[in-house]
This record gives structure tokens, C-alpha cells and sequence, in this order.
């Protein structure tokens, strides 16, 4: 079991992102207002990052953890979706 623990900020802007879900092995998390998260976890896990508005990002977990803890910086790239022209 690791401890995993971070803040998730914005790539372009260096600007918190608030309330990202993280989707883990066969449970989800979410991060505060703050963009700080904390959780246990299994070395070697796949967590999933996403907000609406940005891009899904994944980290995964290394093994062999002297502390048993794991700390991350967390960016989120924007992702622009383009809607079809609508006539009114």
C-alpha cells in the first residue's frame, strides 16, 4: 500500500484545478477545492485524471517505494472541442 498525494494544476495558466476525478483500480477519488488530493493505493496502479474541459491523464504508480509514499504534481492540459454550427 502506498500513500499518493498531490495538488493538480492547469499546464497553460499554473492555475489549481479544483474538483478532478481520479479513477483508480475499482474505485474513484476526487481532489478538493484546492486540487489537493491524498489516498491509499497499490504500487503499480493506473490512475486516471479528468475534468470537464481537460485532457485525461494517466500516472501510474512506481513500485518499489522506500517511504511507502508518493507525491505528484498533477498537469492538466486544455482540451479545446470544437461543436457543430448550429441554425437557428
Amino acid at each position: 500500500m502506498v500513500q499518493f498525494s498531490g495538488v493538480i494544476y492547469d499546464t497553460d495558466s499554473n492555475v489549481v484545478v479544483p474538483y478532478v476525478n481520479i479513477k483508480g483500480r475499482n474505485q474513484s477519488y476526487s481532489a478538493n477545492y484546492k486540487g489537493y488530493f491524498s489516498f491509499v493505493c497499490h504500487e503499480g496502479d493506473s490512475l486516471v485524471f479528468s475534468s470537464v474541459g481537460y485532457k485525461k491523464t494517466e500516472i501510474v504508480i512506481p513500485y518499489n517505494l522506500k517511504d511507502k509514499r508518493f507525491t505528484a504534481i498533477i498537469k492538466l492540459k486544455s482540451d479545446n472541442i470544437m461543436l457543430p454550427m448550429v441554425r437557428v
